[in-house]
């Protein structure tokens, strides 16, 4: 008993001295005092709330608008601190991509590479280092070759490159590829949303020091975030651009530098077959924890978890500079293991490793990994860093020469190419500031020929003292702009003449003649002769070039020739074809413009050269094109010139690839008093020394500058000159592919299942981005309330877009509670969606892995949870309406601003949210009670027969004021007016767009009528969702056209068809129990009721979605009027974010506007796109060609009878509704899906067959209210039949048939 005595006073003595030691008492020379594993639960204990308390600290000052400026590049200041952002990507093929960027001090990037295909190609940068260091001009994720660009801040990336790797052969080749990141969830954010846990233990595993043991974590701030790479890769050894979908994950961080604060890391990153994403990192610091972990975890069901726990220790983890071949782990997350096996491919690993035992630098190994997760397969991505003994200091590459920067220009009128204040582009324009900074390269291989440029001082100075020019330029942008009506291209004329017949001001020549006077004399140029030149704001920017637009004056010999040029360039700013690329490109028109007066070189030769092929992109090949005598007839393509395509190496050497002979049938030469156009020479204009040695000249300037370069040159007497320099812009736009898929959500895995029969109704054919990015968000931001009470703003959960059309997740948005086995219920559930049962046990499966069995107590939930959305249906309803019809946007046409308007349209996106989730609400109403009357109906059935399905029909027939039923009416009552005043043949005749002006002047009884439906219905209208599309109230023309159809077809019609409750339940064929029909007679009043009220708050979120499109286009049409868009239909093809970036711009960057006017081109053909009903994976379009008969069989579709009945009729195939003029009284109507703009013609119709909708769909509900024949989900209908065919159409059976 002594010893545990002992043992008992010696704990209580060290118990309190403990704490002491770890908070208070501070490290000593040569000493520290720690508590090791002894105290290993204390220091948890400890650990634990300090580290929660710590990260709500840091959670505090993290706002939305702190969020997004995250984004933005740190400036780091100092070598001690590094910026770095990492993005992987691993498909299940093997296909990968690790690029890591880290940025440092002195505008220095280096980033590492690796792009692995399942070619077998592994493509890395060229030589020794698999890192390359390069010099960049201002504080972006941009390099020479690569771009990494926030589109949306943490919701979509563009990453592109285009430049030289070397293969797993070591072949060099050029290599182009351009990817989409799109978000699959929310950041989670370092440390704030870090497993607390996970960093306690780190903290508890290490020695602590002293009261700052915190500190042990690190300076590491960041964000990590999941989501998928798609676009393309194209290679020099490949013939096909190869299409990827790589899931993925990026990683950001600031911090001390990575040399300085570790000793070694590891990343683990994993992708499952199933979707389900791993990251985990594992760090030594070298002054802190020697067990730093934290990750997160993206389940297949799209949940983002911290990682709670991990077994991974660093000490069994590349304690020999290299990783185990195979290894495992397990990781917690969410209260979920992953146990994941790692088999390393090793013969695949880049590093920098150097065969040099002594060199112990830095080193960073990336190895692709084949890995069971749990029970499935995956791909993985393995990452070690490692710091050697001894540092290296890598040499630096030499910084950029850039424009200088400055908030307040100089005043001067003239300055000189040598001049420091020539190098502010605001000042000199895009031409005057790359002279300047060309003149800046002290070189022995060229020569800038002199010169000055007249500012935009000078400019501005001789606008604002001239009325006439001030008032010509006023008017010109009124003009334009579309402020004021008038001939612009008159206008343009009118103003070049003033500008150009308005004497300079004195001082401005005087500067001028001063200029010529102080440019610099050549020796060997004895001919007196000037360039004059435009450089307008903009002009030869990175974002536009353009070339050509304002002119150029060649052979000025007198001061007086250079004053009148200078005067003619201004006055070239304002021709039509300029002032029409400005507007077009959202540029002002009435911007500012220096003049570049450079001394001209009387060539013996020149041209132009491309330091990357023009075409292809490859900076491999170097492009030289020229002639005899200036550049001019080269540039201005007067004559066809020679062609040298020199080879350049990954060491910068060049050689000669191909020579090419140009007719050269004119040259321009300089002769006294200016130049003239002489007949060409034949032979070659430039030698192979020339060549060459102009090809080392712009792989100098290309480094120089960092991208990219045209650059105009000539050659005199053996000596070249180079002339300009301009950036290449071509090389990273914008392709149809990117367009095309830039808002296709983020894919994990091809398990997923997406639909079209349900959207495809709501909002069909291709959605304009403003849609998608405003509307469609609000959307998927409610489904997901619905379904889980919160939202991810981040990311689609339960809504899709691919290829710009709308889908619907089946899995997260249908069927994410199912049970063991598959039930009657979610059959029915697809009926009322789909109009047709689409769940088989493959997505029964899938919805198991991704969401597991439901329990009973969650349905019992569901259940509760339904009961108290019905019992508040009708409140739901009159909420709706109050929310639609009493919140307005309220904008002041008057007062508001552009800004204004935009934030006042932002706020209330929060009302579209509410008004979709209320019409959601009634909508899971109406589909409950659905599924409650099929279930009775069933009377124990697993399975629905064909009078099952008219049953229903019958059920669901006469529903309660269904307010798209009553617009046929409403038209109909303005055609019997028009009948009875014998005006129908006269009003057929009148041109639709003065229908309205017409009824108002000749039957007033029918206006009033046409007055009170748009009233009523103004605020519908065909793909009444999208906001490119005019509602009726907006281009009543529309109206008119459908009551001019009437006119045309007065005959009887079809009426509306009503049914008492009990003649509906007497009519019923299936049930065989009485107490059936007595529960079915119950729900199918509530049934009919809440399919009334769906319809209702389904027109009054339209009727408050039209407010917003009214906003919108109120706002294009001033943005329009300011000139920031060439047109107001413009801003349909911007996203909301966008749009903000416009109107909070201080500098007007065309490159947005050409990417929208790039999408308002390519929007037609996205809008003939068809996709099959299902899709597994990524959803591929189909072909909508018409079906060959090959006369065997019999020509036959089957679809879901919605609507009884049996009709033979002539076939009426429409898939537009802009084709409704073939439509004959009586047809049979086959058409992809229906909405509101097709009501008016469901009363001439003899039946109807879509190819998507459901029991509740817009044609199902409106033929039941008419008594059509009507089937839906009849797949292929469109492509099987054409017009004029002969068909009987069965509502009872589900078919119809070619006869």
């Amino acid at each position: 008993m002594e010893i545990f005595d002992l043992l008992y006073y010696v704990t209580l003595f060290f118990i309190p001295i403990a704490p002491y030691f770890i908070f208070f008492k501070h490290t000593t020379n040569g000493r520290f005092y720690t508590n090791r594993d002894w105290l290993y639960l204390f220091k948890l204990l400890v650990a634990t709330p300090a580290i929660k308390k710590y990260q709500r600290k840091c959670r505090q000052s993290l706002d939305e608008g702190t969020r997004k400026s995250l984004e933005n590049p740190k400036k780091i200041k100092s070598d001690i601190y590094d910026d770095n952002h990492f993005i992987y990507g691993v498909d299940q093929n093997g296909n990968s991509l690790s690029l890591r960027i880290t940025l440092r001090a002195n505008l220095v990037a280096e980033v590492f590479l690796c792009l692995r295909l399942t070619t077998g190609a592994i493509y890395t940068f060229p030589g020794e280092k698999i890192t390359r260091l390069y010099s960049i001009s201002s504080w972006r994720w941009k390099t020479k070759d690569l771009h990494v660009e926030i589109l949306e801040p943490f919701k979509r990336l563009r990453v592109t490159y285009n430049g030289l790797l070397s293969n797993a052969t070591h072949d060099v080749e050029h290599v182009r590829f351009s990817f989409i990141w799109v978000a699959a969830g929310a950041p989670q954010f370092y440390p704030q949303d870090a497993a607390t846990g996970l960093l306690a233990d780190a903290l508890a595993r290490h020695p602590w020091r002293d009261g700052s043991w915190i500190s042990l974590l690190g300076d590491e701030r960041g964000y990590e975030q999941f989501g998928a790479l798609k676009g393309f890769v194209k290679g020099d050894s490949f013939a096909d651009d190869l299409l990827l979908n790589l899931p993925s994950c990026r990683t950001r961080y600031w911090c001390t530098a990575e040399k300085l604060a570790m000793q070694r890391s590891v990343h683990l990153f994993v992708a499952g077959r199933d979707g389900a994403l791993i990251s985990l990192w594992i760090k030594e610091l070298q002054k802190g924890c020697k067990e730093l972990q934290y990750g997160n975890v993206i389940m297949n069901n799209g949940k983002v978890s911290p990682i709670s726990s991990s077994d991974v220790r660093l000490e069994f983890l590349g304690q020999q500079r290299s990783l185990p071949s195979a290894f495992t782990i397990h990781v917690q997350a969410n209260k979920k293991t992953y146990r994941t096996v790692f088999h390393l491919k090793t013969k695949k690993t880049i590093t920098t490793s150097i065969a040099n035992p002594d060199y112990l630098a830095p080193e960073l190994s990336n190895t692709p990994a084949d890995c069971d997760l749990n029970t499935q397969q995956a791909k993985s991505l393995v990452e070690f860093w490692y710091r050697g003994k001894s540092e290296t200091r890598d040499q630096l590459p030499p910084p950029l020469i850039t424009e200088n920067k400055t908030q307040h220009l100089p005043s001067c009128y003239v300055t000189n190419f040598d001049d420091d204040d020539a190098k502010i582009v605001r000042l000199t324009g895009g031409k005057g500031c790359s002279l300047a900074l060309l003149t800046s390269l002290k070189s022995d291989d060229f020569v800038v020929p002199g010169g000055f440029v007249v500012t935009v001082n000078a400019f501005n100075k001789q606008l604002d003292v001239n009325f006439n020019m001030k008032k010509t330029v006023a008017i010109l942008d009124d003009i334009c702009c579309g402020r004021t009506s008038g001939d612009l291209e008159l206008a343009c004329s009118l103003t070049v003449k003033t500008v150009q017949s308005e004497a300079m001001l004195p001082e401005i020549a005087d500067a001028i003649i001063r200029g010529l006077r102080h440019v610099r004399k050549d020796a060997i140029i004895s001919e007196e002769a000037w360039a004059v030149r435009s450089s307008a704001i903009g002009e030869d920017s990175e974002e536009l070039s353009a070339a050509g637009q304002n002119e150029t004056f060649l052979g000025c010999t007198t001061p007086d020739d250079v004053i009148k040029s200078v005067s003619a360039c201004w006055a070239s700013l304002f021709t039509y074809q300029s002032v029409k690329y400005r507007h077009q490109h959202g540029l002002p028109i009435a911007t500012q413009m220096a003049v570049v007066v450079q001394r001209m070189i009387p060539a013996d030769c020149a041209g132009v050269l491309f330091t990357c092929h023009p075409s292809t992109g490859s900076p491999a090949q170097i492009v030289i094109t020229a002639n005899h005598g200036l550049g001019e007839s080269v540039v201005s393509g007067r004559s066809e010139p020679d062609t040298v395509i020199l080879e350049r190496t990954c060491d910068n050497d060049v050689t000669i690839k191909s020579k090419a002979l140009g007719s050269k049938k004119t040259m321009i030469k300089m002769v006294e008093g200016g130049v003239e156009e002489v007949d060409g020479v034949e032979e070659f204009s430039v030698t192979d020394n020339q060549a060459l040695e102009l090809g080392r000249v712009g792989v100098l300037l290309e480094e120089k500058f960092g991208g990219a370069r045209d650059i105009e040159w000539g050659y005199f007497q053996g000596r070249l000159f180079l002339l300009q320099a301009r950036p290449i812009t071509t090389l990273h736009t914008w392709s149809n592919f990117e367009l095309t898929h830039e808002y296709d959500v983020a894919t994990l895995s091809e398990d997923m299942v997406y639909s079209i029969a349900n959207t495809g109704e709501v909002l069909p054919g291709a959605i304009c981005v403003l849609t998608l990015s405003t509307l469609v968000r609000c959307l998927d931001t409610a489904i997901q309330r619905g379904i889980e009470d919160k939202d991810d703003p981040y990311a689609f959960k339960c809504l899709s877009t691919f290829q710009h059309h709308l889908f619907i997740d089946v899995i997260s948005g249908v069927h994410r509670r199912v049970e063991k086995t598959i039930t009657l219920s979610q059959k029915i559930l697809d009926l009322a969606i789909f109009g047709h049962p689409i769940i088989d046990e493959n997505i029964h499966s899938l919805a198991l892995a991704r969401f597991g069995v439901t329990s009973g107590r969650e349905q019992l939930r569901e259940l509760l949870i339904a009961i108290k959305i019905a019992w508040r249906n009708e409140d739901s309803a009159k909420l709706s309406k109050y929310l639609a019809k009493t919140i307005d946007i309220n904008i002041d046409k008057e007062r508001d601003t552009l800004k204004d308007i935009y934030v006042k349209i932002n706020d209330v996106f929060d009302t579209v949210v509410q008004l979709v989730d209320l019409h959601c609400c009634t909508t899971r109403t109406s589909i409950t009670y659905q599924i409650f009357a099929m279930m009775v109906l069933a009377e124990g059935r697993q399975d629905f027969t064909t009078d099952h399905y008219n049953d229903v029909a019958m059920l669901l027939a006469s529903c309660d004021e269904v307010v798209s039923a009553e617009i046929p009416n409403s038209l109909a009552n303005i055609t019997t007016i028009l009948v009875k005043s014998n005006q129908v043949d006269e009003f057929v005749k009148v041109p639709p767009h003065e229908g309205e002006k017409w009824l108002k002047n000749n039957s007033p009884e029918a206006s009033d009528a046409l007055d009170k439906f748009l009233k009523n219905h103004g605020h519908r209208g065909v793909r009444e969702f999208d906001m490119y599309y005019k509602t009726w109230g907006l281009n009543p023309s529309d109206v008119i056209k459908m009551i001019q159809t009437n006119c045309k077809n007065p005959t009887s019609r079809q009426e509306k068809v009503t049914k008492s409750v009990n003649d509906v339940i007497a009519a019923l064929v299936t049930p065989k129990k009485f107490l059936t029909r007595k529960i079915l007679k119950f729900l199918v009043t509530k049934s009919r009721r809440a399919v009334g009220l769906r319809e209702q708050t389904k027109s009054e979120t339209i009727r408050f979605v039209n407010k917003v499109r009214t906003a919108y286009t109120f706002l294009g049409h001033k943005m329009a009027l300011a000139g920031l868009i060439p047109d107001a239909d413009l801003i349909y093809h911007l996203t909301h974010y966008e749009i903000g970036q416009i109107l909070g711009g201080c500098d007007r960057s065309p490159v947005l506007i050409i990417k929208a006017l790039k999408r308002q081109k390519l929007y037609p053909k996205w809008d003939h796109l068809k996709f099959p009903e299902v899709s597994y994976g990524v959803p591929r379009h189909e072909s909508r060609d018409f079906i060959p008969r090959t006369g065997v069989g019999k020509v036959k579709c089957e679809g879901t009878p919605v609507c009884a009945g049996v009709v033979q009729a002539r076939a009426c195939v429409i898939t537009d509704l802009s084709e409704i003029d073939q439509l004959r009284e009586g047809d049979v109507l086959i058409t992809y899906c229906t909405d509101i703009g097709w009501s008016p013609y469901f009363p001439m119709l003899g039946g109807i067959v879509t190819e998507l909708g459901g029991l509740v769909s817009h044609g199902a509900v409106i033929a039941r209210e008419y008594g059509l024949p009507c089937i839906v989900g009849a797949k292929g209908a469109t492509k099987t039949f054409k017009t004029g065919d002969n068909v009987v159409l069965s509502g009872k059976t589900g078919t119809i048939e070619l006869i």
